[in-house]
Formats: structure tokens, C-alpha cells, sequence
């Protein structure tokens, strides 16, 4: 019996039971850290999370620079990150955002040949001009069958570049997700691509283009939103509020930014190894960071300024950051305790207005 596909929902951990027997007639050890995931609550509390972490942290180790998103020891999403990029954030507490080099993808594609990455469903990547080599193709090629993610944070490519890209992926990806500001992304549309995922603002003048594109390609989900005149719309092809749970709508200018779910990687870096029902269920508090107007505001600092709560409840804490950013809610007082804050309300950022929403999803 092979490893089952990785759950989407706890129905479907059943099944992981009955491979951790299989397992362990093989006399795999693998089994022990797919039964402690499978015994941990979807509540955990603070000693649940360290015993698990003694259990099953030799089975989802951390490597020197590549992250991983980890389920019943098994590898959801690898993030490729350069060991200069690596070495800068663990000296110097920032990213420089250097390129991958061919060692990185090298050292990555180790990893891909291990048992326990046979079941990778995403590939978080940061793709510079000049990076796409032909060992970037190779170490595509090597991409397990169940890889049908790929998201991108790209610099400096050209429209060629971003062809040269969707005319190498391997066939079984079918969604492509992109941080960028610049259109050539539209060539990224390949008729075999089931969505591509848009996690920024869109300029309102780039709209028609990108819905042009959409109708030559109308196979194809563009999954992302544009704001015009203070009101979400919906083109034909697309799906808005992409990948978050909620935006946040600029009263004045038009312009959104999207809420997005904190990643595992995320969590993993605040609570140590998460259970997978936890991650199914989202029972642990979930805090983000935002880029509005083009500036990053780190909504998870001093404990979560902005939190999505298990119950599906949202709160905010007026405060000023440290940052010296500093969040308002109209109608309470500066420095008070957390605040639900529902859809339509007003949180301000440095003066700024952003009306919050959370009914972003769109068919």
C-alpha cells in the first residue's frame, strides 16, 4: 500500500490509520510519527505542542535553508529558499533576496527523493531573471506526480521569460500562483492550467487586458480581484478574495489588499510542529501581515494585532506598533483591548481608512 493523499478534511485521516498499520508491519518506523500526528487534538494545548514536537521532530526535521509544511510526517509544500538568502535572515534578521544558486536546487532535489516528500502537493519558489536555468528544468522534472502547485515570487522577468516558465512546468501542475505587479504574467496562461492565483493589487488600468487574455483562454480561473470607484468587481473569469479569508478596502482610493491565511510554514514558526487536525480545523489563532499601498504591515507583532480566532471570529488591537505604524478603530479608544471587528468596519492605518470585508469569495 502507498501513502495515501494527503487530507484535505478529517475524513480523510481514516485512511492514514490504516497505512500507519501497514507500516508498521514493514517494521517502518515512519508509522510512529503518523500515529502521534494522528493522536494529537484538534485543540492542543502548549504541552501537547512540545511532546509533540519530541515525538515526531526527527521524522519533520528543519533543513539549513529549504522550509517545509509538514502533515503525518509527510511533506506538503516545500519553499526553496538560497542559502545566502538563509545565512542573511539568521544573521542579519532580514532578506536580501538573493537568487537561487544551482547547489540550492541541488540540495532540493535530494530531498524530493526521499520517502516522505513522495506526497508534495506545492512548490514555493522565488524565481529571478537569469535563475531559470536548465537545472531549474531539471529539478522540475523531478517534481513528484501529486506537485500541482507551484507559486511563484518573481523579479525582473520579461514576458519571454515567464513563456519560457508554463513551457517547462511540469504537466501535472495546474495551478500557478504569482507575487507580481507587472502583466507579463498573462503569459503564464497555458490552456492546460486550471487557475492562476494573483496575490497582490491590481492596477484598475491593467483590468482589461487581463480580462482580454482571459477570453482567449477561457479554460483558464484567474483568481485574484480589481477595485474600481471603492466597489469589488467581479470580471467574467474571475474569482475574487484569493487566497485569504478577507480584504481590506481602501474607502477612498479604491485599492484592496487581501487578508491571506496564515501559511503552516507560519505556524510552524510560532507554535513548532502543528497536528494535522489543527491544520485542517484551524483551531490555533491565526495572525498575517498585509501590504497596503505597497508597504508591509505586520499584523502578527507582540502577540497578534490582527488575529483570526478558531471560533472564525476576527479582533484587532488598537495600538502603535512597533514599527510606528499605527491602528485605529472608529469608536474605540487608542490602546484598548482587543475588538472584534466584523465586516464593514473601519480600521485605520496611519490615518489611512480600510474598510474590512470577509465576504470575498466569488464563484
Amino acid at each position: 500500500m502507498d501513502a495515501p493523499p494527503l487530507p484535505r478534511e478529517p475524513a480523510d485521516l481514516d485512511q492514514w490509520a490504516v497505512y500507519a498499520d501497514v507500516l508498521e508491519e514493514r517494521g517502518d518506523r515512519a508509522a510512529d510519527a503518523i500515529r502521534a500526528d494522528l493522536a494529537m487534538p484538534s485543540r492542543p494545548s502548549a504541552d501537547d505542542l512540545a511532546a509533540f514536537r519530541l515525538t515526531c521532530g526527527r521524522h519533520a526535521r528543519e533543513y539549513e535553508n529549504h522550509a517545509v509544511e509538514w502533515a503525518l510526517g509527510h511533506a506538503r509544500t516545500l519553499r526553496l529558499v538560497s542559502r545566502a538568502d538563509a545565512w542573511a535572515r539568521r544573521r542579519l534578521g532580514r532578506s536580501e533576496r538573493h537568487a537561487l544558486a544551482a547547489d540550492d536546487l541541488a540540495q532540493a532535489a535530494q530531498l524530493l527523493a526521499e520517502p516522505r516528500f513522495q506526497r508534495l502537493e506545492s512548490l514555493d519558489v522565488r524565481i529571478d531573471r537569469g535563475s531559470f536555468s536548465k537545472f531549474w528544468r531539471r529539478f522540475c522534472a523531478r517534481l513528484p506526480a501529486t506537485c500541482t502547485r507551484l507559486r511563484m515570487s518573481t523579479r525582473g522577468l520579461s514576458e519571454d521569460d515567464y513563456a519560457a516558465i508554463a513551457d517547462n512546468l511540469p504537466s501535472q501542475v495546474v495551478v500557478v500562483g504569482v507575487n507580481s505587479h507587472v502583466p507579463q504574467f498573462l503569459s503564464l496562461l497555458a490552456p492546460r492550467l486550471r487557475s492562476l492565483e494573483l496575490n497582490y493589487e491590481l492596477p484598475v488600468s491593467k483590468a482589461h487586458e487581463v480580462e482580454q487574455a482571459l477570453d482567449a483562454k477561457n479554460a483558464v480561473v484567474l483568481r485574484g480581484g480589481v477595485v474600481v470607484e471603492g466597489n469589488q468587481v467581479t470580471p467574467p473569469h474571475w474569482q475574487r478574495g484569493l487566497p485569504g479569508d478577507a480584504l481590506f478596502l481602501h474607502s477612498g482610493e479604491g485599492h484592496f489588499a487581501v487578508v491571506r491565511r496564515e501559511s503552516v510554514f507560519s505556524l510552524q514558526r510560532r507554535f513548532g510542529l502543528v497536528g494535522v487536525r489543527a491544520q485542517l480545523e484551524r483551531t490555533l489563532p491565526e495572525g498575517f501581515d498585509v501590504t497596503l499601498h505597497e508597504k508591509r504591515v505586520d499584523f502578527m507583532e507582540a502577540g497578534g494585532v490582527l488575529l483570526r480566532h478558531p471560533d472564525g471570529r476576527w479582533s484587532v488591537r488598537p495600538t502603535r506598533m512597533r514599527s510606528g505604524v499605527l491602528i485605529e478603530v472608529e469608536g474605540v479608544a487608542s490602546d484598548a483591548p482587543p475588538v472584534t471587528l466584523r465586516s464593514g468596519d473601519v480600521l485605520r492605518v496611519n490615518g489611512e481608512p480600510w474598510i474590512f470585508h470577509t465576504e470575498v469569495r466569488g464563484a
